[in-house]
């Protein structure tokens, strides 16, 4: 392929392998739920998701073909294992690596055009509907052709790469860890509670997870105008409560929905802190890592709360309500913080 076709094909591709990893993130836990296996098995679920996340930010050290192939294994894990198994749950990790790193190759290509975020976002949306509403077999063979067919139009094929180190430096990175453990903390536990008879079983968990990522990605829009810091103190203050009411609504499907929904204009006051980091000139990789250990974190405390503590699906918003409040406050401290050491004289 000659680079002015790569040029063209190339935010196609990128929406696709948008729109793929939603569907790849979702798709397992509607499985999951269709052969009513267990809460605890969801959240190991989304655990494995994470693991192949940050695995492939750690090192992409496999030349395109074997990912390629390691790619077509963790599919035909997923569809032919039994669900829930140890080589199921391998598989997704596996095929959630292999996803993520071609998406990351893309996403980083010299002399690429990128989709537009709405773009994006409108992908991330369609790939969450189309999650429970596509069987397994047909959306294991969407993943690995989207992969396929990223990996051979690209002109510069994936070669081994260092490792990344995940750690943190800045407070803004520390302020998004907090934040992702606050929403995956709970994240998995919405399939669950909307997958009864009441709002459709669960081919339509795809349609009403979308909403609430609908107001999360129309925050920015909303609140831009506004000083980024009080947006995300008010915004993360307004989410700690709603998820308190959440907490209490787990029986209530309708309720879970329109509190999901309204959750998403608090949660999405995140953008507030990229756009600070951004402006303070720091790389926006660093941001990322500290998303993606988030990811992780948060499903790993949610899965310790259900296993260790027996807590039930309804309960987990609690901590993303704890988690919140905690964000606004470090964002308070972080302002007063810089408030005093310009009035004195002493911030750089």
């Amino acid at each position: 392929m000659t680079d002015a076709h790569f040029r063209a094909s190339h935010p196609k591709i990128a929406l696709l392998l948008a729109a793929v990893s939603s569907l790849m993130e979702l798709g397992p836990i509607a499985w999951l739920l269709i052969a009513s296996e267990s809460f605890t098995a969801i959240i190991f679920a989304g655990l494995a998701y994470q693991i192949g996340n940050v695995a492939s930010r750690l090192q992409r050290a496999l030349p395109w073909p074997y990912i390629f192939l390691l790619s077509i294994l963790g599919a035909l894990a997923l569809a032919f294992f039994p669900i829930a198994s140890g080589i199921w749950f391998l598989g997704l990790a596996t095929l959630s690596w292999a996803l993520q790193v071609v998406r990351r190759h893309f996403k980083t290509e010299e002399g690429a055009d990128l989709p537009s975020t709405a773009q994006k976002r409108t992908a991330r949306v369609a790939g969450f509907v189309a999650a429970t509403l596509l069987p397994c077999l047909i959306s294991l063979t969407v993943v690995v052709l989207a992969i396929g067919i990223a990996l051979t139009l690209s002109p510069n094929k994936i070669t081994p790469r260092p490792k990344r180190r995940l750690g943190l430096r800045h407070p803004l990175e520390w302020l998004m860890l907090v934040h992702q453990v606050h929403y995956f903390a709970y994240a998995y536990a919405i399939p669950y509670l909307l997958s009864g008879p009441a709002l459709g079983n669960v081919p339509m968990v795809g349609i009403w997870f979308a909403c609430g990522w609908i107001s999360y990605l129309s925050a920015e829009a909303l609140w831009r105008r506004f000083s980024p810091p009080l947006v995300f103190i008010l915004g993360h203050l307004l989410l700690a409560f709603i998820l308190c009411l959440l907490a209490g609504t787990g029986d209530r499907p309708l309720a879970v929905v329109v509190l999901w929904v309204m959750s998403g204009f608090g949660g999405g006051t995140v953008y507030c802190l990229t756009l600070l980091h951004h402006q303070q000139g720091v790389a926006p990789e660093r941001m990322e890592r500290a998303e993606d250990l988030g990811h992780m974190l948060g499903v790993a405390t949610a899965l310790a709360a259900v296993t260790l503590l027996n807590w039930q699906a309804s309960d987990l918003p609690l901590i993303g309500s704890v988690c919140a409040g905690i964000a606004a406050l470090i964002m308070i401290i972080l302002m007063a913080s810089r408030s005093v050491a310009t009035k004195f004289g002493a911030y750089r």
